[in-house]
C-alpha cells in the first residue's frame, strides 16, 4: 500500500513564500543586517503593509519585530509590487535595527527616504507632511535587479482572502451608513433604515445615508435575489488614504483625472486636483461659492464650499461611478489637505 502524502499546511505554504522573499531581500539589499522578523498578514484599511517593533516576546525574554502586509490585496497585486511593499517595511525595521539602536523606528524620516532611495524604491510623499508615504519602483534599481535575479525562486501567495468582497452584492451583508450632519457611523444591512441619536429629536428625525442601498429580494421562498448598489454618497475621509506603488502608468491614469501626474503634495496641487474640469462639466456655480467664501476669510463659508466641491468631484471619481480609484484617493488627500489649511 502506498504511503498516504500530507497536504502541506495552508498556513505554512503561504508564509513560507514571504520568508524565503524576506531572506533574499535582507541578504541581497541589507547584507543579511535584519534580525528575523514575525511575517503575517492582516487588514489595516488604507495600507498595503505597515511595520511594528517588539510585537512578539518568549520565555526567554527575546523580542522580535512584525511585518504586515495587507491580506485582501495580497494576491491581487502583481507579485513585484507586492514584495517592494515588502522591502519597504523592512526599510522600517533597517532604520529601527541598525540607525536608532532599537530605541526608535524612525517613520518615515530622513534616515528612512535615504535608504529607500539607496534600495531603488524613491519615496513619496502623500499630503502635507511625509506621515504617510508610498513608494515607485526604480527600472534597474537594487530592488528591481535583486527581484530579477531571484525571479525563479519568487513566488505568488497561494490563498487569497474572500472577505474582501463580502460588503458588495448581497443585500444581507452589513454596509457603512453615515449621518450627513455629524458624519457619525453605524453599519447594518444595506435594507436598514437608521436615524441619528446625536442629530434627531422630537421635531426632526435625521436618516443615516447607507454607501450602498438595498434593491431586490423578495423574501423568502421568493427566487429573485438581494443586492446593493452604490447609493452616490461618498463620506468625507478621516484619514489619508494609502496610495499604491507609484508607476508611470498610475501617473497617467491620475493626470487623465486630476491634472497632475502625482499625488497632491502642495496647496496649489491640491486645488488644482479639487477643481480639475469642474467648470467643463457647466459647475462653475461651485467654483464661484468657493472664490466667494475665500475672499469672505469666512472659515465656514470655506469649509461648506470645500464640503460642495467634493461631493461634485467624489461622484465623478468614484470607482462604483465609472472613476479612478488612484484619482478618488488623491481627491481625498486633498480634501484632507485643504480642510486643515482652513482649519
Amino acid at each position: 500500500m502506498a504511503p498516504v502524502t500530507k497536504p502541506a499546511s495552508p498556513a505554512i505554504e503561504q508564509l513560507q513564500r514571504l520568508s524565503i522573499a524576506f531572506d533574499i531581500f535582507n541578504t541581497e539589499l541589507f547584507d543579511a543586517a535584519l534580525p528575523p522578523v514575525y511575517l503575517q498578514l492582516r487588514n489595516k484599511p488604507g495600507s498595503y503593509g505597515h511595520f511594528q517593533p517588539n510585537k512578539w516576546t518568549n520565555s526567554a525574554g527575546i523580542t522580535i519585530d512584525v511585518v504586515n502586509l495587507d491580506s485582501q490585496t495580497a494576491t491581487t497585486r502583481p507579485l513585484r509590487e507586492l514584495l517592494s511593499t515588502l522591502v519597504h517595511e523592512m526599510a522600517h525595521a533597517y532604520v529601527f535595527t541598525c540607525v536608532n539602536g532599537r530605541k526608535a523606528t524612525g517613520g518615515h524620516g530622513k534616515a528612512w527616504r535615504s535608504k529607500m532611495a539607496e534600495l531603488g524604491l524613491p519615496p513619496i510623499q502623500i499630503g502635507s507632511t511625509w506621515r504617510l508615504a508610498t513608494h515607485r519602483i526604480e527600472d534597474g534599481g537594487a530592488f528591481d535587479q535583486a527581484f530579477e535575479k531571484h525571479r525563479h525562486q519568487l513566488q505568488e501567495l497561494p490563498w487569497q482572502e474572500c472577505i474582501a468582497q463580502a460588503n458588495r452584492g448581497r443585500g444581507s451583508d452589513r454596509v457603512k451608513f453615515q449621518c450627513p450632519r455629524c458624519s457619525s457611523n453605524a453599519w447594518a444591512r444595506a435594507s436598514a433604515l437608521l436615524l441619528c441619536g446625536q442629530c434627531s429629536d422630537q421635531s426632526v428625525l435625521v436618516e443615516m445615508l447607507p454607501e450602498y442601498r438595498h434593491e431586490g429580494g423578495g423574501g423568502k421562498g421568493s427566487s429573485t435575489r438581494a443586492s446593493t448598489k452604490p447609493t452616490g454618497h461618498y463620506p468625507e475621509p478621516t484619514g489619508i488614504p494609502g496610495l499604491p506603488v507609484w508607476t508611470d502608468e498610475l501617473g497617467r491614469e491620475l493626470r487623465l483625472h486630476t491634472g497632475l501626474d502625482h499625488p497632491p503634495t502642495t496647496l496649489v496641487d491640491a486645488l488644482l486636483v479639487f477643481t480639475f474640469g469642474v467648470k467643463e462639466r457647466q459647475q462653475t456655480e461651485l467654483l464661484d461659492t468657493l472664490a466667494a467664501a475665500l475672499e469672505s476669510q469666512d472659515d465656514d463659508a470655506v469649509a461648506a464650499a470645500l464640503k460642495a466641491l467634493y461631493k461634485h468631484r467624489a461622484k465623478v471619481l468614484h470607482p462604483d461611478q465609472g472613476g479612478s480609484e488612484v484619482a478618488f484617493k488623491a481627491l481625498q488627500a486633498a480634501y484632507l489637505m485643504l480642510k486643515r489649511e482652513n482649519a
